[in-house]
């Protein structure tokens, strides 16, 4: 028991240490292995182009952020709580607006979809090119775009999961496959296959603007304007581009 006490007593006098020493702003991280957008290293810390992204804005604030794991619907329920005060890679919508500020600028403005080939002889260089392919991987049950989803004269082949269309493509069981951009990029480049699966010039791109949610409960509401300026500083410094860009080295 005494040394129950002794340890409580060490973590309580380094937490009230830090937050003397530093200005703190905490960060909802969805609790989901999504690469490159947030991810966990071998320490099981958050890495990943949303988390650096807050960093970088933190970094021109002069604030230090601690990042706080949750699961989706509980990390928008802290967002509500103010237990939390910002969470990345948020969409506007209106029934999150009454307890959510979304910070303008959106970092990002789009959601694409690309078209995966083995043979940059079939790369694809408009919708129509995709009737000269024999074969579309596609996940069941999922959905892509409209007109795509929809389209009966392509020549679809089915499978459970992304991994199963990755394989079947190296090993040219399928001509193409279709998933989103930025994720299979990421996973091409790290399985170290950009010399064999190659993304098509032709990319569906639906607006899709993505923000940095403030907690309306959050102190930081105070410094809308000194946030907005600092993300603003990253986005003209191409900093949020050069982010993204070293996860594709």
């Amino acid at each position: 028991m005494k040394k129950l006490i002794q340890i409580c007593f060490f973590w309580c006098f380094v937490d009230l240490s830090v937050a003397d020493s530093f200005d703190l702003i905490v960060v909802a991280i969805e609790d989901y292995h999504y690469p490159p957008r947030y991810f966990f290293d071998e320490r099981n810390q958050h890495i990943g182009i949303d988390v650096d992204l807050i960093k970088r804005v933190a970094q021109n604030m002069g604030v230090t952020p601690v990042f706080k794991k949750c699961p989706w619907k509980r990390c928008l329920a802290l967002l509500r709580a103010g237990h939390v005060d910002v969470m990345p890679y948020l969409l506007k919508r209106e029934d999150r607006s009454n307890f959510i500020e979304f910070l303008d600028p959106a970092y990002e403005h789009h959601a694409s979809k690309c078209f995966f080939v083995n043979d940059k002889s079939l790369s694809v260089f408009s919708y129509d090119d995709l009737y000269n392919l024999q074969s579309i991987g596609i996940v069941d049950n999922a959905k892509y775009f409209p007109v795509f989803d929809l389209d009966e004269g392509l020549q679809k082949v089915v499978a459970p999961e992304e991994e199963n269309l990755l394989d079947m493509l190296i090993h040219k069981r399928i001509d193409s496959f279709i998933a989103a951009c930025t994720p299979m990029n990421y996973k091409i480049v790290s399985l170290g296959l950009k010399h064999k699966v190659f993304s098509s010039p032709y990319k569906y791109k639906k607006q899709n603007p993505v923000h940095i949610g403030i907690s309306k409960k959050s102190s930081y509401m105070n410094k809308l304007e000194l946030l907005s300026e600092s993300l603003q500083q990253v986005l003209n410094a191409g900093g949020f581009e050069q982010i993204k860009a070293d996860y594709f080295q």
